[in-house]
């Protein structure tokens, strides 16, 4: 039996690129759906005893008019939302990746309790574990090995970093995980935690401007960097400098120019890096920028 709540990062759920593209409607919907994936075995899925849900079903159990669902289940399934397995049932990636940590989580605490209960003469008084060992935010803090590298944040190492990377990131047409995975295991720690954080905020301002520009999911999708060339052509150190509210910090808007422009040399000089062009053959750089690059041409 599932229990009676779950994990839910508000944050994270604004920040989502795929769901910032996709409708109130939509939104609305899916997280219908995460409620009753919650409850279904297995965990994350969307089934009911078992058993695919059909759109009369979901309609019913959702209250979503029934005529609307299939619309809105293909508008989450192309922005990239939801999952589908290979016999039709969709699921949640982050609720099942979610699950299979606390599932893990759940097993070393399991086994450290057992290991305690092996030496009930050391027990420790108040704040104390089973074990005698004071209870400590960092369990590293147990053994000062200057030799042991520190736990890495999220629970689940550069893996799980990177995982979160690829969650909030805008999904380009194009992308190549592997590569993208191999450039960002090439930073340090620091360094790719500072690399979601900056994908965060790209997904921010990202959304925010192609809601700006009026633009269908499938055309902003097309705009979006491919992940390999943003994290290894260091890309991702400029995304500090975007405004979320589309602005630029002088108040002069953002503008797009296409790539084969002869103007794009010379704000890549201007700027000391080349860019990141993805699959639209464009570039949005600041007004400015392109003001300062013309004057100087």
């Amino acid at each position: 039996m599932s229990a009676p709540w779950m994990k839910f990062f508000p944050r994270d759920w604004r920040g989502d690129q795929s769901l910032r593209a996709v409708s109130v409607a939509a939104r609305g919907l899916w997280i219908e759906c995460l409620c009753i994936m919650h409850e279904a075995k297995p965990y994350g899925h969307l089934l009911l005893n078992g058993r695919t849900i059909d759109d009369d079903a979901l309609a019913r159990m959702t209250g979503v008019p029934a005529e609307g669902v299939s619309a809105l289940m293909a508008e989450l399934t192309q922005a990239g939302v939801l999952s589908v397995t290979a016999k039709g049932v969709v699921y949640s990636r982050r609720m099942i990746r979610d699950n299979a940590q606390a599932a893990k989580g759940r097993k070393s605490a399991a086994k450290r309790w057992s290991q305690g209960a092996d030496f009930p003469h050391e027990s420790g008084g108040p704040n104390g574990l089973p074990n005698g060992y004071p209870i400590t935010q960092n369990p590293e803090a147990r053994n000062q090995n200057p030799e042991k590298p520190p736990a890495a944040p999220q629970g689940g190492g550069a893996g799980g970093l990177f995982d979160e990377l690829v969650s909030v990131f805008p999904r380009s047409p194009h992308v190549k995980e592997a590569k993208a995975r191999k450039a960002f295991d090439g930073h340090s720690l620091d360094d790719q935690v500072a690399l979601v954080a900056a994908a965060r905020r790209y997904a921010a301002w990202f959304g925010e401007e192609q809601a700006r520009r009026k633009r269908t999911i499938i055309e902003a999708l097309s705009y979006a960097p491919p992940l390999d060339k943003w994290i290894g052509e260091g890309a991702w150190r400029s995304a500090g400098e975007l405004r979320l509210n589309g602005e630029a910090a002088d108040g002069s808007e953002m503008a797009v120019v296409d790539a084969t422009d002869p103007i794009v040399a010379r704000l890549e000089t201007l700027r000391g890096r080349p860019f990141v062009i993805g699959a639209s053959g464009r570039i949005t750089v600041l007004k400015s920028e392109l003001d300062a690059a013309r004057s100087a041409a």
